[in-house]
């Protein structure tokens, strides 16, 4: 079997991702998380933004580091909830 390409394996890891973040119900935002300082709407939100950073440096954007931790409770989320906006977003 031939080794994945490390952008398929980027695309899978977020569309697994996705699948978890949109099956998150409300009542669950608040609940903890492995990462014992953060919830699971702060750990997704965390993904989300780190995502989309990455994808805005690599078509060539600058980083802008007041936006690490800017998006207010739930914004990130929501966002994603869209159909499967991984491929389109890396690629």
């Amino acid at each position: 079997m031939p080794e994945a390409e490390p952008l398929d394996l980027l695309v899978r890891a977020l569309d697994q991702a996705h699948t978890l973040i949109v099956a998150i119900r409300p009542d669950q935002v608040d609940l903890p998380t492995p990462c014992r300082s953060w919830n699971i709407s702060q750990l997704t939100n965390h993904v989300i933004l780190d995502t989309t950073l990455f994808t805005e440096m690599a078509r060539g954007g600058a980083y802008h580091a007041e936006r690490r931790g800017s998006s207010p409770r739930g914004e990130s989320r929501r966002r994603w909830t869209r159909p499967r906006p991984t491929a389109s977003v890396i690629r």
